[in-house]
C-alpha cells in the first residue's frame, strides 16, 4: 500500500501530450473534410475549418517542440514571399493603406494550411482516402448539376444559363469552371494511373482515354474559356512527366477538340463562348476587357517595379488616372487603357 502521506504521482507529461496531439490529428482530419464543400456553397465555414487547422498544428508544433519544417523543403521561400508580401503593404510602402496590410498579413494562413496538411494532416493514409472520395464526391456534384442544366435549361437550383451562355452548374453565377479545374487533376489521375498499372492493353489505355475525356468534356460544357485552357494544360503537363499517359492523354485532347467542334450544332452557346467569342477577343485584345486589364497592371508594375502598390493593389489603384495607359500609350498618350472600364 502507498504511503498517505505521498500524494499519487500524475501521469507523466508526455502521455498528455501525446493524447493532445493524437486528439488534434483527428480533429484536423475531420475538418480538412469539410473545406472542399465549404468552398463551394459556405466559404465562411471553409475559411473557419482552415483557420482552426492551422491554429491546431501551431499548437501541435508547440506541445511536441517540432518547429523544424520552418528551414526545411519549400517552406522557407514560402515564409520569404510572405514577408516579402508584407513589408510591400505596409503603410508608407505600399498603397492600399492599413486594409492591404491586413490582407497581407492574414494570406499566411493558406502557406499554414499547405504545411498542415503535408507534416500532420494528409500523414494519415486513412484521411487521404477520405478526401480523396470528398473531391470526387464534389467535382460529381459540379458535373451533375451542369449536365441538368445542360438538358432542361435550369440547374437543380433553379438558375438557368448564364447571360452570355455559361453553365453554372450547382451556383447561381457562373464560377463551375474554375473549381472544377482545380478538382479534376486530383480526381482523374489516381484512377487513370490505376488502369495503366498492369499491362498497356487497348481497354485499359481506352478506359483511361475515356475517364479523362469525360472530365475535359463537362469542362468545355460549362463555356468558360480559362478553365478548359487549364485543364488541357494539366493534361499536357501529365503526359509530359508520365509516359503512360501520353496516349490516353492524347486521346483525350482529340475527343475533347471534336466535343468543341460539336457544340456547334448540340450547344451553340458553349460554340460561341469557346470558339467564336474567343477568337474575337484575341484578335482584338488591346481593346477587350482582359486588354484593358493587362495595360492597367503593366502601367501599375512600371510606376512601382519593387514593391507594387502592396496587396490587393491592383483593385485599390486601377481607378487611379495616372495609371491610364493603354497598349498605344508611347506613340499615343491618348490612349487612357479603357479608363474605368478596365477596372474589377
Amino acid at each position: 500500500m502507498p504511503d498517505a502521506g505521498v500524494r499519487q504521482s500524475r501521469p507523466m507529461p508526455t502521455d498528455w501530450k501525446a493524447a493532445s496531439v493524437a486528439r488534434l490529428d483527428r480533429a484536423a482530419g475531420w475538418a480538412v473534410l469539410g473545406i472542399a464543400p465549404g468552398m463551394l456553397h459556405a466559404y465562411a465555414l471553409a475559411e473557419a475549418l482552415i483557420g482552426l487547422i492551422g491554429a491546431g498544428f501551431l499548437l501541435r508544433c508547440a506541445l511536441l517542440g517540432e518547429w523544424r519544417w520552418l528551414r526545411q523543403g519549400w517552406v522557407p521561400f514560402a515564409l520569404a514571399w510572405w514577408g516579402w508580401a508584407v513589408f510591400c503593404s505596409l503603410p508608407g510602402i505600399g498603397q492600399g493603406g492599413a486594409g492591404s496590410l491586413v490582407q497581407a498579413l492574414v494570406v499566411g494562413r493558406y502557406l499554414l494550411l499547405a504545411v498542415a496538411l503535408e507534416r500532420q494532416v494528409l500523414a494519415d493514409p486513412a484521411v487521404r482516402r477520405w478526401l480523396w472520395m470528398v473531391l470526387v464526391a464534389c467535382a460529381a456534384w459540379i458535373g451533375l448539376s451542369t449536365v441538368v442544366q445542360l438538358a432542361a435549361g435550369r440547374n437543380l437550383g433553379g438558375y438557368p444559363r448564364w447571360v452570355d451562355g455559361e453553365l453554372t452548374g450547382p451556383f447561381q453565377k457562373p464560377r463551375a469552371g474554375a473549381p472544377l479545374a482545380r478538382l479534376l487533376p486530383v480526381v482523374l489521375l489516381p484512377p487513370i494511373g490505376h488502369m495503366l498499372a498492369g499491362a498497356a492493353t487497348w481497354w485499359r489505355i481506352a478506359a483511361a482515354a475515356g475517364l479523362a475525356a469525360l472530365g475535359l468534356a463537362a469542362v468545355v460544357l460549362i463555356g468558360q474559356r480559362m478553365p478548359v485552357l487549364l485543364t488541357v494544360l494539366g493534361l499536357v503537363v501529365a503526359g509530359a512527366f508520365l509516359p503512360r499517359l501520353r496516349l490516353p492523354v492524347a486521346a483525350a485532347l482529340l475527343l475533347g477538340a471534336t466535343l468543341v467542334a460539336a457544340t456547334a450544332v448540340v450547344a451553340p452557346p458553349t460554340f460561341y463562348r469557346l470558339v467564336t467569342k474567343f477568337t474575337t477577343q484575341m484578335a482584338s485584345l488591346p481593346d477587350s476587357n482582359y486588354g484593358q486589364i493587362a495595360s492597367r497592371a503593366v502601367a501599375i508594375a512600371e510606376d512601382h517595379p519593387w514593391t507594387g502598390r502592396g496587396f490587393d493593389g491592383f483593385r485599390s489603384g486601377c481607378a487611379e488616372r495616372r495609371y491610364w495607359r493603354g497598349w498605344h500609350f508611347a506613340s499615343d498618350p491618348t490612349d487612357d487603357g479603357g479608363g474605368l472600364l478596365g477596372c474589377n
